[in-house]
């Protein structure tokens, strides 16, 4: 085992850059949090853009084919509101 004090510049030493570390801890979980809110979305254009590049569903595009899904599932929920 080997101690390093931080004003000796070698490899094991920390680098010191004046910010405490819990500030540097939750500036990374900010940026996950940001990242973690738009991957739906962009799940969800890149799903569509793959059924499209494949031409899923033949003459309808993933788009089309989303919004059916969508619809009938707004239907099912109507009729059992009913």
């Amino acid at each position: 085992m080997r101690t390093s004090l931080p004003w000796e510049n070698d490899r094991d030493s920390p680098n010191l850059t004046g910010i405490p570390i819990h500030c540097s801890i939750l500036n990374k979980l900010m940026e996950i949090h940001t990242m973690q809110r738009a991957l739906p979305d962009k799940m969800m254009g890149m799903f569509i853009k793959e059924l499209d590049e494949r031409n899923m569903g033949g003459e309808m595009n993933a788009s089309r084919i989303l919004d059916v899904i969508l619809q009938s599932n707004q239907d099912l929920k109507k009729s059992l509101m009913e």
